[in-house]
């Protein structure tokens, strides 16, 4: 859950269309390089978690969360 929680603040943030350049900002390049890592691996672990539980439950991939007569 600790993953989910941490994406909240990017996914509330307003964020310009493209982040421009600067050189005083150098460090921080290198910290977001991490940061988007870290977020590529996360979503492959939660991508991967949600696979495994839909194929346990494939009620959950119906839309409407009914249980699907094929997928059973």
């Amino acid at each position: 859950m600790e993953d989910v929680k941490s994406l909240l603040a990017y996914l509330d943030a307003d964020l310009p269309e493209v982040l421009s350049y600067s050189p005083l900002c150098a460090d921080g390049y290198g910290v977001g390089a991490q940061r988007v890592a870290q977020l590529e691996e996360r979503i492959a672990i939660l991508t991967e978690l949600r696979d495994s539980l839909v194929h346990r439950m494939p009620w959950l991939a119906a839309p409407d969360g009914t249980a699907d007569e094929q997928a059973a």
